[in-house]
């Protein structure tokens, strides 16, 4: 079992870089060509893709050191046992950002000045107000998944988790 957990493990991180270098191409190929909505959508979707990964990589991590009996299937409660695995400010970050995320992605919103370099789509949400999404946000999106690629490395060689 632990050899089919570490595969799993290996294959979710292996799995979240896949989808970090397609959001990479997302981002400086096709949404610099192509300058609709859609596609700026289907970058975050790889986001959270990639994130999705991460944290099933690091669920498995801690499976495997004998952390946690088993890895939740409910998405929050996935979240709230990584951060009381993980206590770092910027982990928190990593998992307020997930959420947030994904919850600008399933709400409805209305698009703007599409294929013009200030394309964006506008959210409107019970918790962030409106919230307008353009290139220099997705770009910024991008840079924060960059910064926890290198922090969920940074947890996983210097052992960051809390033993219970």
């Amino acid at each position: 079992m632990e050899n089919d957990s570490e595969e799993y493990s290996n294959n979710n991180y292996y799995l979240a870089k896949e989808d970090f270098k397609r959001v990479d191409h997302i981002i400086y190929v096709s949404l610099k060509y192509t300058k609709t909505v859609d596609m700026m959508r289907n970058g975050i979707d790889r986001m959270i893709s990639t994130m999705y990964y991460l944290r099933e990589y690091l669920l498995c991590l801690a499976y495997e050191k004998n952390l946690i009996e088993n890895i939740p299937k409910i998405e929050v409660y996935k979240g709230n046992l990584l951060k009381k695995l993980i206590n770092l400010e910027e982990f928190d970050e990593f998992i307020s950002f997930y959420r947030k995320i994904r919850k600008i992605v399933k709400s409805d919103f209305t698009k703007h000045c599409e294929f013009r370099k200030h394309m964006c789509m506008m959210i409107e949400d019970d918790e962030y107000g409106t919230v307008k999404v353009g290139t220099e946000e997705v770009l910024n999106f991008f840079e924060k998944l960059n910064g926890y690629m290198k922090l969920i490395k940074k947890i996983e060689e210097e052992n960051f988790f809390i033993t219970q």
